[in-house]
């Protein structure tokens, strides 16, 4: 692996019409404090508000630190954040939505975890709302290593915005990803690798009630089409066959029980069908 310009971690943002929250996040991540070289690569996908105009603000301040991308078309939230992966220059990519922001200390703590060879780090996160209500038990697990196993029974664990990876373990695949809700399979390509390794800290605040999940079915939909592809993967991927039809099984019935009552009967239909050939086949 080659590490450009001795840049140890790239924090990948994705931003698009955040005018509201952008500066707030770049400003949280140009101040942290570390031993290491780390960048900030912004893809800015063609913003309809101010957001770019900020974005440039912060380019021109921090030269030697923030990288933009500013798209002649809107790419859409899954190519956006296929580019800013593949311009990553660090041994790690911490990623970062536009709308939160992260704590001080962040990144140097993960930075140390992913050091002692852990495949993912990530940590828990304190909410804010529309009002600016901060609930700092909104994302809380108990600090410590976690493998796979836990993973697929806890999709999706941690918040998209609290982890940091290798960079070179998912270059490959990131040019294959197909779906806005690519996370839930990025972070199992991370654990063919290793295990979690999860900080109890509060690191960072992920803004409720804005953002790309927000009462979107469509998202929704493909959220569940992305999680039966991680366990269709994970038979292949892990030797305990068992366990993982085990928990496939549970999660189809859950995802049954939530489009019957959100969504349409022909997608529980589908995942009643998938069960059955699930139990019969696998």
């Amino acid at each position: 692996m080659t590490v450009e310009d001795n840049i140890l971690v790239s924090v990948c943002v994705v931003t698009y019409n955040q005018e509201k929250y952008i500066a707030e996040c770049l400003e949280s991540l140009v101040s942290q404090k570390t031993n290491f070289k780390f960048e900030i690569i912004i893809g800015e996908d063609c913003s309809t508000d101010n957001t770019r105009n900020i974005v440039k603000q912060y380019a021109e301040k921090y030269s030697d630190l923030v990288i933009p991308l500013f798209y002649e078309n809107n790419l859409g939230p899954l190519e956006n954040i296929k580019q800013v992966y593949l311009k990553a220059r660090g041994k790690y990519i911490a990623h970062m939505d536009g709308d939160d922001f992260v704590l001080s200390g962040k990144l140097q703590l993960q930075y140390d975890v992913m050091e002692k060879g852990y495949a993912i780090c990530s940590h828990n996160v304190c909410s804010i709302n529309t009002l600016g209500k901060i609930d700092n038990n909104f994302w809380k697990f108990e600090g410590g290593e976690y493998n796979w196993r836990f993973y697929l029974k806890n999709m999706p664990f941690f918040a998209h915005s609290s982890k940091m990876f290798i960079r070179d373990h998912l270059i490959s695949v990131v040019k294959e990803l197909e779906s806005n809700t690519y996370d839930f399979e990025l972070h199992l390509e991370s654990l063919k690798y290793g295990n979690i390794y999860h900080i109890s800290d509060n690191l960072g605040v992920y803004r409720l009630d804005v953002g790309l999940m927000k009462n979107d079915k469509k998202i929704l939909i493909k959220m569940i089409d992305t999680k039966i592809r991680v366990f269709e993967k994970s038979y292949v991927y892990f030797d305990d066959k068992k366990y993982v039809k085990k928990i496939y099984q549970k999660e189809i019935l859950k995802m049954i029980k939530y489009t019957l009552i959100n969504l349409k009967i022909s997608k529980s239909i589908r995942l009643f069908l998938l069960m059955i050939n699930n139990m019969v086949n696998k």
